[in-house]
């Protein structure tokens, strides 16, 4: 609610806080303290007279001098706002309008922009609440500041967020069952949060003390009131000429109406009052458009008579006078275009010269933007024309995929992605090519030659990987020409083996081409090839080794059923959870795959049986 803010009232407050709430008989109190005369001391004359105009210069004492009938008939013209900034141009005018003799020109005001009459605020307060900037509780002038026009404040969201409570934590404070009835709601809020009701902590407090009180003396009445009845009989049919005590009256089934009323009456009111300030703001902005089209049409009328074009003027109002105009409040002029923005009242009849060279410049700005505007719009059909024929490649590509045989054929087929970045695809759906059924059966040959160059290049990249991580050396190193890795050499032997396995969290270990399978979450949806050497690294290749020297398997012979078949009796003395010490391999390969280094990396094998909590699972592993 309004009130002073301030602990002491002093004469020396600048003007530029006329922002926050005044308490008016304070304000005259200190204006009429102001005004009383002081001795002072006057100062030497020197004889010399001080350099002046000799015109004399205009004092602003005029207006204390002014008939208030007068000054209240200039100012019933403005509306509160305009009061508002008056009384920041300066301390004269901040005392005169402030002071208690000048109430009814605010009054003026307020009805002149068809505001209410409120009972809660002075006429001052009123206006400084609804045309204030800074936050009534902590001074800020915060972007969040917002008027609440029931609870009557102007809070900024952190102050919202501390003074407010809503209702949906009412029910831990314990309160009054008719507190609610009692207290104004809103549903302006900490976050803009429209659909939640809040309340001001302040008032709920304030109001549910109130009722315990006036309930607890309810009661000491209403004993009060029992103990008569009994001391005079328990006759319920009075004698005639004996009077009948009427019950109390209830303190706070009258309070809680007299509070309901209060509650509802200020809804009404902040209602009224937030409707007559969309209309006074929509009155403004129509007002603001009109003096922005008068403008406009009186410049547009002197650059056609100049000779501008069309096209030129339109770019002007678009990119200069409209950002311009708007300046104040939304769209501010470009840094590349301001040096066009001319004050509203130039026109090229009074200034010839510089509008000649703007006229110039806009012709050269428009241009550069027309030009860029093509190249976009030809970008944008180029690239639509290439998804409509990507569309159609996608359909011959999947009639290609299901025409391969089940098997590694199948398998390292390439994925979509990779199968329109070959040589022989690209042409046909790119630089606006248009794919068709000849088209496609004239480039099959050529395609089937590229599948066949991407199956055998990864092939060998599948080859480097292992070769790297076995020997751990840097894959570039490693020769790229499938001439040097023979099949007899690099044949399904060299891939069986399991230091050749790649492993992959969700799908496992699987040696290649099986593992062209990982990550794609189905495989004709799949778009991108997969990075072979994620998932094969030195890490897993010492890990699989000390699990086969743990188990006395021989790495060249051993397959995956072997090291299976270990179940859960490989124990990893370092393992991070003792509890999960002894382990089958896969989760230690989990684990380790996880770590970024590790020195020395030894497993031991444990034969005797172990049991095992039976809420723990693989899948859970962490």
């Amino acid at each position: 609610m309004a009130g002073s803010r301030r602990k002491s009232a002093k004469s020396t407050v600048s003007y530029q806080e006329v922002d926050s709430d005044i308490d008016m008989q304070d304000e005259d109190k200190e204006l009429e303290a102001s005004r009383a005369p002081r001795a002072s001391k006057k100062a030497r004359k020197t004889g010399k007279k001080a350099k002046g105009n000799g015109t004399g210069s205009f004092s602003l004492e005029i207006f204390l001098n002014m008939p208030l009938d007068l000054l209240a008939e200039t100012c019933a013209h403005l509306d509160p706002r305009d009061l508002v900034k008056l009384a920041r141009t300066s301390k004269l005018f901040r005392s005169l309008l402030l002071s208690r003799s000048s109430r009814s020109i605010w009054a003026s005001a307020r009805r002149a922009a068809g505001l209410p009459d409120i009972e809660d605020l002075s006429e001052i307060n009123y206006a400084l609440w609804l045309y204030g900037t800074t936050c009534m509780e902590c001074g800020s002038p915060r972007k969040s500041v917002k008027l609440d026009y029931v609870l009557m404040t102007r809070h900024c969201n952190p102050c919202r967020k501390l003074l407010l409570t809503p209702k949906q934590g009412i029910t831990r404070l314990g309160l009054h069952p008719h507190t609610l009835a009692c207290v104004s709601k809103t549903t302006l809020g900490p976050a803009g949060d429209f659909w939640k009701a809040y309340f001001l902590t302040s008032e709920l407090m304030e109001v549910n003390s109130t009722l315990f009180e006036l309930q607890d003396e309810d009661e000491i009445a209403q004993d009060a009131w029992s103990s008569s009845r009994l001391a005079t009989g328990s006759r319920t049919r009075k004698p005639k000429g004996v009077s009948a005590v009427e019950a109390p009256e209830s303190a706070l089934d009258a309070f809680v109406a007299r509070k309901s009323a209060e509650v509802s009456r200020r809804k009404k009111q902040g209602e009224a009052i937030a409707l007559a300030m969309q209309l006074n703001d929509d009155e403004e902005r129509q007002r603001f458009e009109s003096e922005r089209n008068a403008a406009w049409n009186a410049l547009k009328l002197h650059l056609e008579v100049t000779e501008w074009l069309e096209d030129d003027i339109n770019w002007y109002k678009r990119n200069v006078f409209d950002p311009l105009y708007w300046s104040q409040t939304r769209h501010p002029v470009s840094r590349e275009y301001r040096p066009l923005a001319r004050p509203v009242a130039s026109f090229p009849s009074t200034d010839a010269e510089g509008w000649a060279a703007i006229k110039d410049q806009v012709e050269r700005f428009r241009e550069k933007e027309e030009a860029i505007h093509r190249a976009r719009r030809a970008r944008q059909l180029a690239e639509q024309h290439e998804r409509l024929q990507s569309d159609r490649l996608r359909n011959h590509y999947y009639d290609r995929l299901r025409g391969q045989q089940k098997g590694d054929d199948f398998t390292t087929f390439p994925c979509l992605h990779p199968f329109k970045m070959l040589a022989s695809v690209q042409p046909l759906w790119t630089n606006g090519a248009t794919l068709d059924q000849a088209t496609w059966d004239n480039a099959l040959d050529a395609i089937k030659q590229d599948v066949e160059a991407y199956r055998i290049a990864t092939r060998v990249k599948a080859i480097t990987v292992i070769l790297a991580a076995n020997n751990d050396v840097p894959i570039s190193t490693l020769s790229t020409d499938p001439a040097d890795y023979s099949e007899d050499e690099y044949g399904s032997e060299f891939f069986s083996k399991l230091t050749s396995y790649f492993y992959s969290t969700r799908d496992g270990a699987k040696p290649y081409p099986e593992c062209l399978t990982f990550d794609q979450f189905g495989f004709w949806n799949a778009t991108q090839p997969v990075r072979l050497h994620f998932f094969l690294t030195r890490h897993h290749i010492l890990i699989m080794q000390a699990i086969l020297r743990a188990g006395e398997l021989d790495e060249d012979t051993a397959t995956m059923q072997d090291v299976v078949a270990l179940g859960k009796t490989l124990r990893w003395a370092e393992h991070p959870h003792p509890l999960r010490a002894r382990e089958t391999w896969t989760p230690l390969e989990l684990v380790l795959s996880r770590a970024k280094s590790f020195t020395d990396l030894v497993f031991t094998r444990v034969l005797e049986d172990i049991t095992l909590d039976s809420d723990w699972s693989v899948d859970g592993y962490p």
